[in-house]
């Protein structure tokens, strides 16, 4: 008898054989990232996993990433966003909003989630808490008309964006953040474009094959019991969870000079854990595993490293590769600008993540002993 995890590998071969085909140097690992998020959110009693899909204009994000989902159950490809997009009321009589018109557990698409800078700040807020309350699982709002929309449920976001929108969405981060990231990795841009003739009307055919064995893929959903998380697992999730909230905690500037004034509190590592733990087991179930592996822990990783702000980014990884580093040195390794490398290097010793000693003439720079902690 033809076990899971064959029938799996079997699916995801030509799957990934279709994308090949088409695409050059495509990021599978971005894909099965996705493909976790969305077989996660078929499993009701465990949290939502809400993923950016970051990447340039033209990186076959959309192609990838959201096109190949928009024939499951419960999709719904969504454009822009209002304060009133997801709760609304028509003549203060009824809910005609979308969570309304979908049910307990939509799974939203967005291929241009870039379209939110263009809201005004006012609602650029709401839409933010919106969002907040409804990964949460409960959202409601009290009309004029003295009636009371509401919505309860589970729902998915997997939404591709530029990396213009990082910087926006940082301003709410402060709130509680519940999207991660995935960074779209791109190829050689001649096998790109060679590819790109390639497709020269064929994306319908393009977009029906890749939909059809998507959801081969995902047909099995996620067995019970779920994949088991060993130990060893649930300490590598738990050191991530830590280390990115350092890494992107936010540090608050005064307006006119730019000098810093405070900062806000690293955010607690429960909930990215949690949403670390269930990728993680989505991916391993997906694949017929029966407990969580390295290969699933590399997920993990790849998420918790994507979803830091890059430039902080950098220099984590300048001193991780090449141990304390003095101010020229990480602007070698770096590649940032002189302006850049001191902004963010100030808001990484302000938040703990780095200190700053001398040794001679020079300040060097290292991991501070709290964040040493969370190295995984």
């Amino acid at each position: 008898m033809t076990s899971l995890a064959e029938v799996q590998a079997t699916r995801w071969r030509e799957l990934s054989s279709a994308v090949n085909k088409w695409f050059s140097t495509p990021d599978l690992e971005g894909l099965r990232i996705i493909l976790s998020a969305v077989s996660s959110h078929y499993k009701p009693e465990v949290e939502p996993v809400w993923l950016f899909v970051v990447g340039p204009s033209s990186s076959a994000k959309t192609k990838l990433g959201i096109e190949p989902f928009e024939k499951l159950s419960q999709a719904h490809v969504t454009g822009a966003l209002t304060p009133k997009t997801f709760l609304s009321s028509y003549g203060g009589k009824h809910d005609s909003g979308l969570l309304s018109r979908l049910g307990p557990t939509p799974l939203f698409l967005f291929k241009d989630f870039t379209t939110f800078l263009s809201l005004r700040p006012d609602d650029r807020a709401a839409v933010s808490s919106h969002f907040r309350e409804i990964y949460d699982g409960y959202i409601f709002r009290d009309t004029g008309a003295a009636k009371t929309l509401s919505w309860r449920g589970k729902a998915t976001v997997i939404a591709a964006c530029t990396p213009a929108l990082e910087h926006a969405w940082a301003i709410h981060r402060d709130l509680g953040e519940r999207f991660i990231n995935v960074r779209w990795r791109t190829g050689p841009r001649m096998e790109a474009a060679e590819k790109a003739v390639s497709q020269r009307a064929k994306r319908d055919e393009i977009r029906k094959e890749l939909q059809q064995l998507v959801g081969a893929f995902l047909a099995t959903g996620i067995p019970k019991p779920e994949a088991a998380l060993p130990q060893t697992a649930k300490r590598t999730i738990a050191k991530l969870s830590c280390m990115v909230g350092y890494l992107r905690a936010r540090v608050i500037r005064e307006s006119n000079r730019h000098e810093i004034i405070d900062t806000v509190e690293a955010e607690g590592p429960g909930r990215l854990a949690q949403i670390l733990d269930s990728l993680c087991r989505a991916h391993a179930s997906l694949f017929g595993r029966e407990a969580v592996a390295g290969a699933d822990l590399g997920l993990a990783h790849r998420v918790a490293v994507d979803s830091v702000p890059m430039q902080r980014l950098r220099i984590y990884q300048a001193i991780t590769e090449k141990g304390p580093l003095g101010y020229v040195d990480l602007t070698v390794q770096t590649g940032l600008s002189n302006s850049s490398l001191t902004y963010h290097l100030e808001e990484m010793v302000e938040v703990d993540v780095l200190t700053v000693e001398k040794e001679g003439n020079k300040g060097i720079h290292r991991f501070s002993d709290t964040f040493k902690e969370f190295l995984p």
